[in-house]
């Protein structure tokens, strides 16, 4: 009803996000949606105020052509293509801010990325005592102590026993499975617990003697009550907020196959901001106490109003804020 197919074409073969004259020297992947990046990552922290639990994770973006900043990650559901560092809100899968990874510098792996990235990430959310949740690719003990100590922000994540500030007296340990046993150096507590496997956790957000019951089930059919560190149920619970927010991505894919790079990276992050909008909505709904839509009949009836507001201007409202 509002267009043809060979104008859709015609406008999707001439899209451009940026004046190619006006490009930095730099080669990186961002060049030509730096200023659409820029928008999105600060309307993104405008328009919400996170919950206590943030979440850090990586997604990817698919793209199999060759060029630099491409990684090869065997174990997501994308196994080739860009990575994108993410920091969401665990309670719904907001995304609040990201990073695009472009490739090593120089050719040469830079020392200290992970921190720096997890720093930058954090940066907007300093002072205001969130609890952070991430696995074992970004915590270590500096890392801890920084973000408590400059941020305010206090952790629970897992760990690898050979990070960083790992105690000496928990890397050759062993336990029993369904036991756990524990050390704290400093304000950190570093614990050790058995399940199908040992798992290492790290935390200066729960005390090490504080112990939560839960529920599990054994082999003769029958539940139990099993005590486990207290950061474990937390853990399960918030770690999966940029997971949430990439399945919201993935329900209703509406992405186009591109041999041009930054097509493939403008149209995720327009998806982020069709998810960002939608959990802002549904928030609304919830307060208004209306029957929101469900994840199909959002963005088509947001695609019905742009396309019936056209040069229109919508006032922002002010920030909302699960609290």
């Amino acid at each position: 009803d509002y267009m043809s197919c060979s104008r859709f074409w015609s406008l999707w073969t001439n899209l451009h996000v940026v004046d190619n004259h006006s490009l930095p020297a730099t080669r990186g992947l961002s060049r030509k949606v730096k200023p659409v990046l820029d928008t999105l990552g600060r309307t993104f922290l405008q328009c919400y105020n996170p919950s206590q639990q943030l979440a850090v994770d990586e997604g990817m973006v698919k793209y199999k052509c060759h060029i630099k900043g491409k990684v090869h990650m065997p174990k997501k559901p994308i196994k080739t293509g860009f990575k994108i560092w993410s920091c969401s809100c665990s309670c719904c899968g907001y995304l609040c801010t990201f990073q695009l990874y472009e490739g090593k510098p120089d050719g040469k792996s830079e020392k200290g990325l992970v921190m720096r990235v997890v720093k930058e990430l954090l940066e907007p959310f300093a002072g205001f005592n969130h609890v952070l949740y991430c696995d074992n690719y970004y915590s270590s003990g500096p890392l801890l102590d920084f973000l408590a100590k400059n941020y305010s922000i206090y952790v629970a994540a897992t760990i690898k026993r050979n990070a960083k500030g790992f105690p000496e007296s928990l890397k050759g340990l062993s336990v029993q499975k369904g036991e756990f046993v524990s050390r704290t150096v400093g304000d950190v507590c570093y614990t050790l617990f058995s399940d199908h496997k040992d798992v290492c956790f790290v935390t200066n957000a729960f005390p090490e003697h504080l112990e939560s019951p839960v529920p599990r089930l054994q082999k003769d059919g029958v539940l139990h009550r099993q005590y486990v560190p207290a950061l474990l149920p937390a853990y399960n619970k918030f770690m999966c907020g940029v997971d949430r927010s990439n399945q919201l991505g993935r329900t209703y894919d509406f992405d186009r196959k591109s041999v041009r790079f930054w097509k493939r990276l403008f149209y995720k992050f327009f998806h982020f901001s069709v998810n960002n909008a939608y959990i802002l909505y549904k928030h609304d709904c919830q307060h208004l106490g209306i029957r929101a839509k469900d994840l199909l009949a959002f963005p088509l009836e947001l695609v019905r109003t742009m396309l019936d507001t056209v040069g229109g201007v919508r006032a922002v409202s002010n920030r909302y804020s699960p609290e």
